[in-house]
């Protein structure tokens, strides 16, 4: 059966969201305010949290996902996922904030013009 479009839309959106999301968290804060706020570290994981279910509901939804959007890195959002919820004792924080300042920045765009492309059939 074929995913409904409105189920890729809100996963799409979920990503989009939660990188925004992630972005904010961090905003005006420095790399060592960050190592030293549990509370920001909890925030920005579990964004990257919702990033990856939201990229496994796409590549379970859509077999050839890698075809369908080969803009969006949606193996390495989920991996990501996994080696937060499966090796929670051993998160690389560094990693976390890296993902946060550079990559869901770069993330939000890219679903943003997958968005916009969904919206207007482009």
């Amino acid at each position: 059966m074929a995913p409904r479009p409105s189920d890729l839309d809100a996963a799409l959106r979920d990503i989009r969201d939660s990188a925004e999301a992630a972005e904010r968290y961090i905003r005006g804060v420095t790399e060592q305010e960050f190592l030293d706020n549990d509370e920001k570290q909890d925030a920005v994981i579990r964004r990257i949290e919702v990033m990856g279910e939201a990229a496994a509901r796409i590549m379970r939804a859509i077999p050839d996902y890698e075809a369908t959007f080969p803009s969006l890195p949606l193996r390495t959002i989920y991996a990501m996922r996994n080696r937060i919820v499966h090796g929670y004792d051993g998160i690389n924080l560094k990693t976390v904030w890296n993902t946060a300042t550079r990559d869901a920045p770069q993330l939000r765009r890219m679903v943003e013009t997958v968005i916009a492309e969904r919206a207007t059939g482009t």
